[in-house]
């Protein structure tokens, strides 16, 4: 408001040249007449931002500290550079949840952490693992249970230390309910972990958030005995990937 009471009497002289043109016209009395100066809308405006920053106290300088780092929308009226309006405010938030929600996806977690929704997703994630040749974690949670959100850092975390042994997925029950009923995902959070070759379910159990950091030992169980009774875990494998791949062509058709 300041700003505009400063510059109020230089916007007195001016009006718009033709309706379809975005050009200011300002009158200046000379000895011979009246001269004409045009400047275009954008330049005028930059020169009346100009202006405001080097007659406004606001805009100069004096904004306390507080909310000098803090958008025009998170500041009181009488410390807000330029006038906004609601609408302004709610267009700002969700830039900003869009720039988060970006933020997050393209973060060291997003990309370590994969969802899963579909069958086709959990085969291609077992071919992908048995081409990097990597295990297959995936944890299955619910959106409303607080042990699975508890859990959640936990497991993010556990893709950082594992990152060379296994890919990490997960799946939530309502969103990949055929996938967590083929699986045989009776409760929440369960974490899986598969052999690729076969798809060999290696470990199951569900987990207290406490507990999850013995996943590894879990693991390393099932990979000694797989290694002591290799045909009987590759007999397992072999029905587990043809149910699972009888179940996706029953649910294409």
């Amino acid at each position: 408001m300041l700003c505009l009471l400063a510059v109020l009497p230089a916007l007195l002289p001016l009006r718009v040249v033709s309706p379809g043109r975005p050009v200011l016209a300002s009158y200046h009395k000379q000895a011979g007449g009246s001269s004409r100066m045009q400047l275009s809308v954008p330049l005028y405006t930059a020169l009346l931002v100009s202006h405001c920053r080097s007659s406004s106290p606001i805009l100069s300088g004096l904004i306390p500290a507080r909310w000098e780092k803090v958008h025009d929308c998170q500041r009181p009226a009488r410390w807000r550079e330029v006038l906004i309006t609601d609408e302004d405010c709610l267009l700002h938030k969700q830039e900003e949840e869009l720039k988060a929600a970006a933020s997050a996806k393209a973060g060291v977690y997003g990309e370590r952490v994969v969802t899963l929704l579909t069958m086709d997703d959990f085969l291609e994630a077992n071919a992908l693992g048995m081409k990097r040749g990597r295990l297959v974690a995936v944890k299955f949670y619910s959106k409303r249970c607080r042990a699975c959100l508890r859990i959640a850092a936990k497991y993010r975390r556990l893709s950082v230390d594992f990152e060379e042994q296994f890919d990490f997925y997960e799946a939530e029950e309502k969103a990949a309910r055929p996938l967590c009923e083929a699986l045989g995902v009776g409760s929440v959070p369960t974490l899986h972990v598969y052999d690729p070759n076969g798809v060999v379910k290696l470990s199951s159990g569900t987990y207290k958030p406490a507990e999850l950091s013995k996943v590894d030992k879990r693991v390393r169980t099932a990979m000694r005995s797989m290694q002591q009774r290799p045909h009987l875990w590759r007999r397992q494998g072999e029905r587990m990937i043809e149910a699972l791949e009888a179940l996706r062509e029953r649910s294409v058709v």
